[in-house]
């Protein structure tokens, strides 16, 4: 279920915030769509610190890009479990 909200008004990433939380339309006139991330496809909670630049970045790149941070943040830990993995492999070999 998309729900839209002003943009610069972003709740606490993982809180358990109800959709009464979320701020209704405003005069500003730049908005964007949030996703709602379902609980459970074997995810847990991860608290990561980012740099404030870096995370600003993913912020806005995500919503440029329509996908979920902990989408963005998965596909690019994957890609680089696989590498590290397979510099492992040739070192052994």
């Amino acid at each position: 279920m998309n729900k839209t909200r002003p943009i610069g008004e972003f709740g606490k990433i993982g809180s358990k915030q109800g959709s009464g939380a979320i701020p209704g339309p405003t005069s500003d006139s730049q908005t964007i769509n949030t996703l709602k991330v379902q609980p459970g496809n074997g995810r847990k909670r991860q608290t990561v610190y980012l740099p404030g630049d870096l995370a600003k970045w993913l912020k806005l790149h995500s919503v440029e890009v329509e996908r979920d941070m902990s989408e963005i943040i998965t596909g690019l830990l994957q890609e680089y479990r696989t590498k590290v993995t397979n510099a492992l492999h040739e070192k052994q070999s």
